[in-house]
């Protein structure tokens, strides 16, 4: 009879044995004592041996899936954009462009924004993301009351004008009549930055404040003093416009003398009326037709702030420099004067790549301070990273995130900040 092999190894083998043994009766007291002995060790061991491998396959199995949908509930995921619903007036096939001509539209937002267009106005949404969305006005106001989120941002674009928004309350209005039309932006809650003819370097707008352009120029006041631009541009009765001119018109007997030459004041006006206009080639041209060193040296600030502003749209930075350095030196405690020393910082790391005097006038306008301290605090902290390396910029990001822990340049500054 064949012996069989023994895995001495597995406690039940052992224990086969045994059991085997003691069956045919082939054993003495020493034997039986140390089969007993192997019986009670191999019980004992199969009672603390780990479960069979598929149970532990199993487990684990079960364990990775468990951390799997804590991971997904932990981490935040990519979010959708953000979807609108609109109530009343017309919107176009794919649901971005709205008519609201003849009834008012509101237009409600996943995020609990709300976007509602006057009656008479037109316009439509732009690109949608998970931040906000870009609402186009073609004519009209539109009332706009935006939720404030991690990130929010969103942008009003009418006409030349973009305002950019993080969450608030305000109204928005564009006349499209006229020479060069007419805009307007009145806060009610917040804060917005309005970029465009005559506030190419953006003007920080607060709650109670109103913005307008038109043919006469800038205006930035308390809504109390301002009245709405759509009162002003409603249209007249028939009769009155019909008697308008003829009111106007001169005596015939005035009609072919010459116009006494323009004063310093109309032609600041002419010169601020063609920028919001967007005719800022004709300001450069005249200005350079008066002969630029006297009109740097005698023109009053309006019309170095409607110069500067248009060299830089005509993209002619040497002209724009000049015209900034004019005001900051002739106008040093206006608020142009002091607008002038940020702009020429931009000038500096923009145009021409000079970093350490960009630095240097970020640092002079931080020191008085302004509506454009949280850009030039953020755009110092990019050059200072860009020239001195991450380590040297740590200590600005740091004061940014104290100041402006929401501001535009959080976002790279909490990355500098944290290595």
């Amino acid at each position: 009879m064949s012996t069989a092999r023994i895995d001495r190894a597995d406690p039940l083998a052992q224990l086969s044995e045994a059991a085997r043994n003691e069956v045919r009766g082939e054993v003495d007291d020493a034997v039986h004592a140390r089969g007993r002995e192997r019986l009670v060790l191999a019980a004992a061991r199969q009672r603390v041996l780990p479960k069979p491998r598929w149970g532990a396959r199993a487990a684990f199995v079960v364990l990775a899936a468990c951390l799997a949908g804590l991971a997904l509930w932990l981490v935040p995921r990519a979010s959708a954009p953000l979807s609108f619903v609109i109530e009343g007036a017309s919107a176009s096939a794919d649901g971005e462009a709205v008519d609201a001509r003849s009834e008012k539209a509101a237009l409600r937002f996943s995020d609990g924004s709300r976007v509602v267009f006057a009656r008479g106005s037109e316009g439509r949404v732009g690109e949608l993301d998970a931040r906000g969305a870009r609402v186009q006005l073609a004519q009209g106001s539109v009332d706009l009351d935006i939720v404030h989120r991690d990130r929010t941002s969103w942008t009003v674009e009418a006409g030349p004008y973009r305002v950019h928004v993080t969450g608030t309350a305000f109204d928005v209005g564009w006349f499209p009549v006229g020479a060069g039309g007419s805009f307007e932006v009145r806060m009610r809650e917040g804060t917005v930055v309005v970029e465009g003819p005559l506030v190419p370097q953006g003007m920080p707008l607060t709650a109670g404040q109103v913005l307008q352009v038109d043919g006469s120029g800038l205006r930035v006041g308390p809504a109390t003093e301002l009245e709405p631009l759509a009162v002003r541009e409603a249209t007249p009765p028939e009769g009155e416009r019909t008697a308008a001119p003829v009111a106007a018109a001169p005596p015939p007997e005035k009609a072919a003398v010459s116009p006494p030459p323009a004063s310093a004041s109309s032609r600041a006006e002419t010169w601020t009326g063609r920028v919001a206009r967007g005719d800022y080639a004709s300001v450069v041209s005249e200005a350079e037709s008066r002969g630029l060193d006297a009109t740097l040296d005698s023109a009053p600030l309006a019309d170095l702030v409607a110069l500067a502003d248009s060299a830089r749209y005509e993209k002619k930075p040497a002209i724009a420099r000049r015209a900034l350095e004019a005001q900051r030196k002739r106008f040093p405690t206006s608020q142009a004067g002091q607008t002038a020393t940020f702009l020429l910082g931009r000038l500096a790391e923009d145009s021409d790549g000079d970093l350490r005097r960009a630095i240097a006038l970020y640092d002079a306008y931080l020191a008085h301070g302004g509506p454009f301290a949280a850009e030039a605090l953020g755009r110092k902290m990019m050059a200072v990273e860009r020239s001195s390396g991450r380590a040297a910029a740590k200590p600005v990001a740091e004061a940014y995130l104290e100041r402006h822990p929401e501001g535009s340049y959080a976002k790279v500054a909490r990355e500098i900040a944290n290595e």
